[in-house]
């Protein structure tokens, strides 16, 4: 098996496990092959992420973010579902880890940054697609409470200052995303009960909401959380995945409803 963690047999072994040994510092999914919950109406093994499904009669465009090195993963299948529940509108999927998305902030993301201009060609790409998009889905595992480093690396790149925002002494803040709608569909390994209890999601909440989604003028859209990935029997996670997906396609056609 190509788990990133112990198989959900040997999670029931060990017995509740305690704060110090948390899914949340642990990719959080099924990695097997045919392990997952699978929508029968959909073949998740012939849909094509990379491409952008157009739609005649909306003008919407969803971008679809994930961060995820094995395409096998309950990201990705959780991604795929949510393609195939946005159609017929118009997605378009960017798999960082397929496209080898560069997370590292150099000196040239540097300069660009403190000038407000001269993106690198990788960082002005992705200006594109969100500049064509009006909603913004972000799927990712959830990697020690927070987003894995190559999501975290394309925000840094990415969200810069001079296109997602401009700050000056003498202006301050100034957002300049609020044409996109952000949502967020985590995948957690803990239970519900354990991300109440230690705050782990209001952290969550905080940290990308807040921190990231306000701060550059975004609209905040659905936030779904699909909990205890790992675990067994896969009928509670399809459950779960069918419920989180469901909630950020409604808050997609909500946010931008056909012309």
């Amino acid at each position: 098996m190509n788990r990133e963690t112990f198989p959900p047999a040997a999670a029931a072994r060990r017995g509740p496990r305690t704060p110090a040994a948390h899914d949340g510092r642990r990719v959080g999914s099924y990695d097997d092959p045919g392990s997952h919950p699978a929508d029968e109406s959909t073949d998740m093994s012939t849909t094509d992420m990379s491409t952008t499904d157009m739609s005649t009669d909306d003008n919407s465009l969803t971008l679809v973010v994930t961060a995820h090195p094995d395409p096998d993963s309950l990201t990705h299948h959780v991604a795929r579902r949510l393609v195939s529940e946005l159609r017929p509108r118009a997605v378009e999927v960017a798999d960082l880890h397929r496209e080898q998305f560069d997370p590292r902030f150099t000196t040239a993301d540097r300069r660009a940054y403190h000038e407000g201009r001269d993106y690198p060609s990788d960082v002005a790409r992705e200006h594109g697609r969100l500049e064509r998009a009006t909603d913004l889905v972000l799927v990712f595992p959830v990697y020690w409470w927070s987003m894995p480093a190559l999501l975290k690396g394309w925000i840094d790149r990415v969200f810069v200052n001079g296109w997602a925002f401009e700050y000056s002494a003498a202006s301050g803040l100034r957002p300049k995303l609020q044409g996109l709608t952000t949502h967020l569909l985590l995948i957690a390994g803990a239970d519900s009960g354990a991300y109440e209890r230690h705050g782990y999601e209001g952290a969550l909440r905080t940290q990308i909401e807040h921190g990231i989604v306000d701060y550059v003028g975004s609209r905040r859209g659905a936030t779904a959380f699909i909990h205890e990935s790992e675990q067994s029997p896969s009928t509670a996670t399809a459950a779960s995945v069918a419920r989180a997906v469901r909630a950020v396609s409604e808050a997609v056609r909500a946010a931008s409803p056909p012309a």
